[in-house]
């Protein structure tokens, strides 16, 4: 097998015992594993805080000896969209220069969003004569302008260019999603050059799971994880726990947190709603554990253009722990529910046909084990992690197939 010099830029970063998306630090794993000299270059910044991020990890996030973990150094003082721009192109321009200070490189691998990340992505291979990987986990500047966080017309341009420029210019493009597939070839790019890989499920993350202390034992408990915002429809997952209020058998737990957070708590705390939990974010190891105690899992994707092209990386858990989904949403999420047969889709902005799905499932205990067993057989089968990882390096390696020799690197190996 030939192996690579990759140069992985990530701007946030989280590992198992940590809050956050775990792919980035799940992909770097596999490549160092696999043999590939892989050197990480995240933010000093935490995405959820944006205050410098704790050092230190436990034994079981630590990364293999091939890959060296490089802290960038990035300003920022808070969570709005300005301080958000400053940290975006403080990384950028830092991680540029670190990325040159490298010696002997074969790929770039740059993980947007933002998209900034991917311009220091393409200068460094360029200099480096490296291949270039773009990865897309959020279209830019299409998700910024879909939330509404990002308005200026004038900027909006200049990444709509930035994006057409990268996309141009990259060896491999890989989006994390067949509908972020579709939106990039929407914009001319050749199918050809794009390679989706999901973030799929991690079946180690289940094996061994304690049972978590639950609040409300003998209840069916349904259950959400992960970021509490906008896009999630928390409003309508309110509404959903007040229809269902004088329900005793069905109690909700809402394991993160986010924009909305404080909001949903303002809401259960007027109309008096004890059928629901709120709990803080922990590990995604520990989310596991909360997964194995539960009966049913909820997704709710707010109507439009994210609906039709994202997929939430919680559902995959879900899946993978064996849980009936209940999804209110269209595009992709729809079509793995279906196909599974491990859930049930309602019509997306409709609380009382949600609420309906739920109370049926919390009634039909027998279903929910069958739709479970589906759920997990699906998942095990399209979506198995190290399954799609090996896909991801097989098609990064097929960029260097007339390479003869059967080795990329030519010289000494950096440390």
């Amino acid at each position: 097998m030939s192996l690579m010099r990759m140069i992985f830029l990530t701007q946030y970063f989280a590992g198992p015992s940590q809050p956050g998306s775990g792919r980035p630090w799940q992909t770097a794993s596999f490549f160092g594993n696999r043999g590939h000299q892989v050197k990480l270059l995240v933010s000093d910044l935490d995405y959820a805080t944006g205050k410098p991020r704790q050092e230190g990890r436990p034994e079981h996030d630590k990364l293999p000896p091939t890959v060296s973990l490089h802290t960038i150094r990035s300003f920022g003082f808070g969570k709005s969209m300005f301080s958000r721009a400053v940290q975006y192109i403080s990384y950028t321009l830092f991680a540029l220069v670190r990325g040159l200070l490298f010696r002997k490189i074969d790929v770039v691998l740059a993980s947007s969003p933002p998209i900034f990340v991917g311009l220091a992505g393409y200068l460094v291979a360029l200099a480096k004569g490296a291949k270039f990987v773009l990865e897309i986990r959020d279209p830019w500047p299409a998700a910024p302008v879909y939330f509404g966080v990002l308005k200026n017309p004038v900027v909006i341009r200049i990444l709509l260019k930035l994006e057409r420029f990268l996309y141009n210019r990259a060896h491999l493009i890989v989006p994390v999603t067949p509908g972020m597939k579709r939106h990039i070839q929407q914009k001319g790019i050749s199918g050809d050059k794009i390679e989706v890989i999901t973030t799929g499920y991690d079946p180690e993350i289940f094996a061994g799971c304690p049972e978590p202390g639950w609040p409300a034992k003998g209840k069916a408990m349904v259950i959400y994880t992960g970021s509490l915002g906008a896009i999630n429809e928390t409003g309508l997952l309110m509404e959903v726990v007040e229809l269902l209020r004088d329900q005793p058998e069905i109690q909700f737990t809402f394991l993160g947190s986010g924009t909305c957070k404080a909001a949903m708590q303002q809401i259960a705390v007027e109309k008096g709603l004890t059928n629901v939990t709120f709990l803080p974010p922990v590990p995604r190891k520990e989310v596991a554990g909360y997964l194995s105690g539960a009966q049913i899992a909820i997704v709710a994707t707010r109507p439009g253009f994210y609906s039709e092209i994202g997929l939430h990386n919680k559902m995959f858990d879900y899946m993978g722990a064996g849980l009936p989904v209940v999804i209110s949403g269209t595009g992709d999420i729809k079509d793995i529910i279906q196909a599974s047969g491990g859930g049930l889709v309602v019509e997306p902005g409709n609380p009382r046909a949600f609420a309906a799905a739920v109370l049926y499932l919390a009634y039909n205990p027998d279903l929910c084990a069958i739709m479970g067993r589906r759920a997990k057989a699906y998942v095990n089968g399209h979506f198995h992690r190290a399954k799609l990882l090996a896909r991801y390096e097989a098609a990064i390696l097929q960029l260097f197939a007339g390479n003869p020799g059967g080795t990329i690197q030519n010289g000494p190996a950096e440390r």
